[in-house]
């Protein structure tokens, strides 16, 4: 069952859940507590977490981002050199960071 299929009235009526409470979640005034996102995942044949969880495109560019910032954290903490390469960094404004950044770009290509 798709969700564009079905109405704020037929979600209400079908699940006895009060369509003001509906409409506020489908406007993120309010959240459903996790006993409502069970049921609404069940409802309509999908995972909880489809409904709770940031799946945006802008969401998995940041978790990207967070892996390599991960994996940078686990290279530090072995590598003094590295350590050392980053505390530097840290030291510099934006358009420093920038000319750095190009510099990396050019010598790795």
């Amino acid at each position: 069952m798709a969700l564009q299929e079905k109405s704020r009235n037929d979600i209400s009526r079908d699940l006895g859940i009060s369509y003001y409470t509906v409409t506020d979640w489908v406007k993120g005034k309010k959240y459903p507590r996790m006993d409502k996102v069970e049921a609404l995942a069940n409802y309509f044949g999908i995972l909880k977490s489809d409904l709770i969880e940031d799946k945006s495109e802008e969401h998995y560019e940041m978790q990207k981002n967070n892996d390599i910032i991960s994996d940078a954290v686990i290279r530090m903490r072995s590598n003094e050199d590295f350590l050392s390469v980053v505390k530097k960094l840290m030291e510099l404004d934006d358009e420093q960071v920038k000319g750095v950044n190009q510099m990396l770009n050019a010598f790795i290509k």
